[in-house]
């Protein structure tokens, strides 16, 4: 491979890691584009594709979870003719495949090592810090009751924007852990960015960011727990610290906001009834999901037949509202393309889940942190979609970027 194609990957992929956590929809009419992580994105991927058939279509593994991968993809594109709006469904998934291609099959073919995965990682957790801190400042300008803070104008609404702290604060806890050496991150700056990606999560007011948090963090001191490089009884202090420190802060920004109080709790009550209505939601995926078991209605198709397939199991504030979302990434999964592609999901997900678990068993430390990270990230993620999709575009390039870990690991430990 020329060196000169590498280096045009490796600077397109470090433009677009910086460029998820300040990229801003613009519109163009009916249709729209997150600029510029979508249009470097539309520069990458003719660059691995036509890598990728000229000169390593022989090298590449494929893994049982590169197969799924491409199988979905499939079983997804032959439900567009059976879509109630084939345009959204084909743009939709042209963007999914665009991103999976530009970030995982790219990595698994052109990095050489997995010493450019650290550097990726490091340009991942020095942006973040920006927008963690932006997204703090505004809770503080507000008394620490501005619902929904997102670190605007870069993320349109709280939930993503608590999934990405939630990744960079996985990065850099098993970073900070590491004996890895990075370029500009040491022991101390990590620990300050962790400490920001923990609050800038708690302060989004995510709720599904806040126990995705709590289950990695449970996480993170099992697998560490089980590593025989250091006596138990050492780590046992600052595990105990990772599970307890979430609660107090977020116990001291709740304190923060004094009298305000009544404001804030009316975001979390029956009243407002966010947690009933996602019970609507659910139901009309289910719906949707068993007039239409083998296609689905149509991939980001959910929307346009809510009303259809609605079902209303609780009568909230919300409940005559449009069903933007299912409020659950399975049941999107389910309702918009079927109980092939769910499976198919559902198993992609467990072979990555598995193929981790082996490698990090199997494999030395400065290998395990890595899987580590993208593994225990990608949960947290995972864990999000019990209450919410968020499948964009800037987040599916974190989600294959951290699977891609894995796989990159894998395939040079078979050469």
């Amino acid at each position: 491979m020329s060196r000169r194609v590498f280096n045009l990957y490796f600077v397109l992929l470090n433009l677009l890691l910086l460029s998820l956590m300040y990229s801003v929809n613009i519109e163009f009419g009916p249709l729209s584009i997150v600029f510029p992580s979508e249009f470097i994105v539309i520069l990458m991927v003719p660059l691995v594709i036509c890598h990728f058939v000229a000169s390593e279509v022989t090298k590449v593994r494929l893994f049982h979870f590169y197969t799924f991968v491409l199988l979905f993809f499939l079983v997804s594109f032959l439900g567009i003719g059976f879509s109630n709006n084939p345009v959204v469904a084909t743009k939709a998934l042209f963007r999914e495949v665009a991103y999976f291609a530009a970030v995982f099959i790219g990595l698994i073919t052109f990095l050489p090592d997995r010493s450019y995965i650290y550097r990726a990682i490091e340009l991942i957790i020095i942006s973040g810090v920006g927008v963690g801190l932006l997204g703090i400042f505004q809770q503080l300008n507000s008394g620490f009751v501005l619902y929904g803070a997102h670190a605007s104008p870069f993320f349109n609404e709280h939930g993503t924007f608590g999934v990405m702290m939630s990744y960079c604060l996985i990065y850099s806890l098993v970073m900070w852990r590491s004996t890895a050496k990075l370029t500009f991150l040491n022991g101390s700056l990590l620990k300050v960015s962790s400490t920001i990606f923990l609050l800038a999560t708690f302060l989004s007011y995510s709720k599904a960011a806040w126990v995705s948090i709590l289950v990695s963090v449970l996480l993170l001191a099992i697998l560490w727990g089980m590593e025989s490089d250091r006596d138990l009884s050492q780590k046992i202090p600052g595990l105990g610290a990772l599970v307890v420190l979430p609660p107090v802060i977020l116990s001291l920004a709740i304190l923060a906001a004094g009298i305000r109080l009544d404001e804030l709790a009316y975001y979390f009550s029956l009243e407002y009834s966010s947690n009933q209505e996602r019970i609507n939601r659910f139901a009309a995926a289910v719906n949707m999901a068993m007039e239409n078991p083998f296609t689905g209605v149509g991939v980001r198709n959910y929307v346009f037949v809510y009303e259809d397939y609605k079902s209303i199991v609780f009568n909230t504030i919300h409940a005559d509202s449009e069903g933007l979302t299912s409020h659950n990434m399975y049941l999107k999964i389910l309702a918009n393309r079927g109980f092939v592609a769910f499976g198919l999901f559902i198993q992609l997900l467990l072979v990555y889940i598995l193929d981790s678990l082996n490698m990090i068993f199997s494999m030395g430390k400065r290998d395990r942190d890595l899987i580590i990270a993208g593994l225990v990230g990608n949960i947290s993620y995972m864990v999000h979609w019990l209450a919410n999709t968020l499948w964009v575009g800037r987040i599916e390039a974190v989600f294959w970027f951290s699977i891609s870990i894995t796989y990159l690991v894998y395939s040079q430990k078979l050469d």
